[in-house]
């Protein structure tokens, strides 16, 4: 058997394909990250600037602005300016009066606009407005099933149907109908052969995947595979990128049927972003613990957001933890850690 060959069938043989009947997967075998061109990028300090502590998860940008979503319970969504790093607007409080959220997160639905999740309710914020109005509030949606530990919402053009994914759901996606709460769940994870991993496990453990919309597609890079899915939002047929996978890491042990073990944690995709340029994923390619002890540094992988083909790898200088990219893809902007792991934002220009 030839080198091909065998990465062909290793590839096959550890994630296989596991669909419904009537699924549409279309499956391209991709070469192992290593054998695609690198550029190497050097990243400079951002310097933001704002009289709070900041912790923040996200990273987003605007035109000229950079936004964030920190832990703060009072202007937990931050807007600063890019030319002078200053606060411009903050937005949102913890609590549960009106307009308030208990437990909120934050996504990107759209250019300018915002949704923040709070089971069982979401709210959509329109930058724009939020800038121009003084007590400008957001449009609030109330939902019957409950969008707890939400990590990915999105709301189409219509703003009749969400599409979200719950970390405590057995559902990878699920589409609702927000006129009816009509529930469409959506399954169409990677498969181990050998290991039968049922739904609950997969979405909370194993196949946990970074999701993020741009236009009529979802993009998730899967954080324990080099796997990337291209979903369409209206078709539901998925286009499945999958590098090979050359040793055994990842291996997954099963318990019961709320419970598996995963060894030797190898981490892959940890964050992922999309442009009109393409979609970008936050890849390490390390173990676990090379990353948590700052042994190793990650790449931007830049795949074509149609065919699912890597484009180019940016090998950075720094630990990162999330990331964005500017709509001319230009320019990446990265939440980082300093020596005493206070949160620090950093920008590298990506022109080759």
């Amino acid at each position: 058997m030839n080198i091909k060959s065998t990465i062909i069938f290793l590839c096959l043989y550890v994630y296989g394909c596991s669909t419904k009947t009537g699924d549409v997967i279309d499956i391209r075998l991709l070469k192992p990250v290593s054998e695609y061109p690198v550029l190497e990028i050097s990243t400079e300090l951002l310097d933001i600037k704002d009289p709070i502590p900041l912790a923040p998860d996200n990273i987003w940008v605007e035109d000229t602005l950079i936004i964030t979503k920190t832990r703060i319970n009072n202007g937990f969504l931050r807007l600063y300016s890019l030319n002078s790093g200053e606060l411009v607007k903050s937005y949102g409080s913890i609590g549960q009066g009106p307009g308030e959220y208990l437990y909120p997160q934050v996504f990107k639905n759209a250019k300018g606009e915002y949704i923040i999740s709070d089971r069982l309710k979401f709210g959509v914020v329109h930058i724009d407005q939020m800038l121009s109005q003084e007590n400008y509030k957001a449009e609030i949606y109330p939902v019957e099933k409950g969008l707890t530990a939400t990590n990915f919402i999105s709301m189409l053009s219509d703003n009749n149907q969400i599409i979200f994914n719950s970390g405590s759901d057995e559902n990878q996606l699920c589409f609702m109908r927000l006129d009816d709460m009509k529930i469409e769940p959506y399954n169409r994870y990677p498969a181990v052969q050998g290991v039968k991993v049922n739904n609950f496990i997969a979405n909370t453990n194993v196949f946990r995947s970074s999701m993020y919309r741009h236009g009529d597609f979802i993009f998730a890079a899967y954080t324990l595979y080099p796997i990337v899915d291209i979903i369409s939002v209206h078709t539901k047929e998925v286009k499945r990128s999958m590098h090979p996978l050359l040793q055994s890491v990842n291996m997954i042990t099963m318990i019961d049927h709320l419970n598996a073990v995963i060894d030797n944690r190898f981490m892959y995709n940890l964050a992922s972003y999309a442009t009109n340029e393409g979609f970008y994923t936050l890849y390490y390619g390390d173990s676990e613990e090379n990353i948590e002890n700052f042994n190793t540094t990650p790449e931007i992988l830049k795949y074509d957001d149609y065919t699912g083909d890597l484009l180019v790898r940016y090998k950075l200088n720094n630990i990162v933890y999330n990331f964005c990219i500017d709509d001319s893809s230009e320019n990446g902007y990265f939440l980082s850690l300093d020596k005493n792991f206070n949160t620090i934002f950093l920008k590298s220009s990506l022109k080759q």
